[in-house]
């Protein structure tokens, strides 16, 4: 890592060189931008023309580092960059020192201890929608704490008193509707030593904990109202204005924000099967923010649920179809490059046939390849984009991808959520198991597995 940084500064002076020697007008206007990109050095006295390509290496250098050093989730790849091009400009433009391996190590080991030094917790409060009501008063899933936002109130005044200026009174009152309008607020603390990491890492661990919530809703995979303040925007009020011939007409629609759940909602999620598997999310959501926690296994089923949320609150038929199926894909693919439908189709069959209503193997499996060919169809242009049968078609496939998940976290619970020995080699022969642990038990005259983690039989 060191001599590729010295390789870089090296880069950096002689761009630099060739960059001073250059008249600006003889480069095309549409890449003079690029071609004299800069860096600098925290005071900014010092400005080096160096190009993009230069600051493309330093880019490159500074994710390898981060990675090597398990610290991608402490700082951003561009706020490290912003690092490495300070120093790069002050210890080899301004003060001239050697380019050689000794000065390098001195630089690296101060970016190391800058980015420890600097860790420190950094706590959001998102808004969010979930449901009627401000029970219970708080819950926890995995490291995401949520609250009724009544009862944050005082946070909120207190956040809202820090503005540095006084603020307009129209203007405050804008900040406070805007969290009104949300029922409840997810409490997330990250440390990181880059609000820009922690920002988005508190975003990722409360949309999975809010997609927690709705995998183990009967109707998750159409749930749209469970959401926060930073996804797509959800109006609860708008207008439409539309004219036949010249005949106005004016619509206004008004849509609940938050779910109808029963009061004991929490308490009734907590009971049976789903306390189980809620306390396996627990563990996902709590690998978000804890990477030693990361395991491939949590990864894999955490990449699905981004996916299941963004299908969940999307609002095109054609869209959702599209990523309902790469829920499948991203839990049953196991990097296969040929006949990979073939074998999504075949693994969610062997996991969903048999669970009450979902029909036998050849049934799901039939499903399966019959939504395949629509997601094809749409993504290659050939199936109609506006297709009135397109919405039955997502709610189809947004029930397979919705079960699928319960199946494969119920796999996941059976085999040790926290295991780190699993690639997809292992998963494949688990998932080849499966299908000749059916089989033989078909062939005995069972008629269906029961949906829980105890019908999966490995060994």
């Amino acid at each position: 890592m060191e001599q590729k940084l010295v390789e870089i500064v090296h880069f950096c002076r002689e761009k630099a060189k060739e960059l001073r020697a250059t008249d600006p007008n003889d480069i095309p206007m549409r890449t003079r931008m690029a071609h004299f990109a800069h860096i600098q050095d925290r005071s900014g006295e010092t400005y080096v023309q160096v190009g993009m390509d230069a600051r493309l290496r330093i880019q490159e250098w500074c994710f390898e580092y981060l990675k090597r050093r398990g610290w991608t989730h402490l700082i951003s790849v561009s706020h490290c960059a912003e690092r490495i091009e300070e120093a790069i400009a002050f210890r080899f433009f301004k003060t001239c020192r050697p380019v050689d391996t000794g000065t390098i190590s001195k630089m690296v080991n101060g970016l190391d201890k800058s980015i420890q030094n600097d860790v420190r917790p950094h706590r959001y409060l998102w808004p969010c929608h979930i449901c009627y009501g401000d029970s219970p008063s708080e819950f926890l899933i995995g490291t995401v704490r949520f609250r009724p936002t009544i009862n944050c109130r005082d946070e909120i005044d207190t956040a809202i008193a820090s503005w540095g200026s006084e603020l307009d009174k129209s203007f405050r009152t804008r900040i406070e509707e805007h969290y009104s309008s949300f029922g409840w607020i997810a409490d997330v603390t990250v440390e990181t030593s880059d609000k820009a990491a922690a920002k988005r890492m508190s975003l990722l661990a409360v949309q999975i904990a809010l997609t927690a919530i709705k995998l183990l809703l009967s109707h998750g995979g159409t749930e749209s109202r469970i959401r926060m303040s930073e996804q797509q925007n959800y109006l609860l009020e708008r207008a439409e204005l539309h004219f036949i011939r010249d005949e106005p007409h004016l619509t206004w629609h008004q849509t609940a924000g938050q779910a109808p759940f029963a009061k004991s909602w929490w308490e009734d999620l907590n009971r049976g099967d789903n306390a189980e598997r809620l306390r396996a999310l627990d563990r996902v959501v709590r690998a978000v923010i804890q990477p030693t926690e990361q395991t491939f296994l949590k990864l894999k089923y955490l990449n699905a649920l981004r996916w299941f949320n963004d299908a969940s609150i999307d609002t095109h038929a054609a869209s959702r179809i599209t990523k309902f199926v790469t829920v499948l894909e991203t839990l049953t693919g196991c990097n296969e490059r040929d006949d990979l439908a073939e074998a999504v189709g075949e693994r969610v069959a062997y996991f969903l046939g048999g669970w009450p209503e979902e029909g036998m193997p050849e049934e799901v499996k039939a499903k399966v390849k019959r939504i395949y060919a629509v997601r094809s169809e749409l993504v290659h242009g050939v199936r109609d984009p506006i297709d009135l049968e397109l919405g039955r078609i997502a709610t189809s496939v947004a029930h397979l991808a919705h079960m699928t998940l319960v199946a494969f976290l119920d796999l996941l619970i059976f085999i040790g959520i926290d295991r780190n020995d699993y690639d997809h080699a292992k998963l494949r022969r688990d998932f080849a198991v499966i299908k000749n642990n059916d089989q033989r038990m078909r062939a005995a005259g069972a008629v269906c597995r029961p949906p829980t983690n105890g019908g999966f039989r490995l060994s």
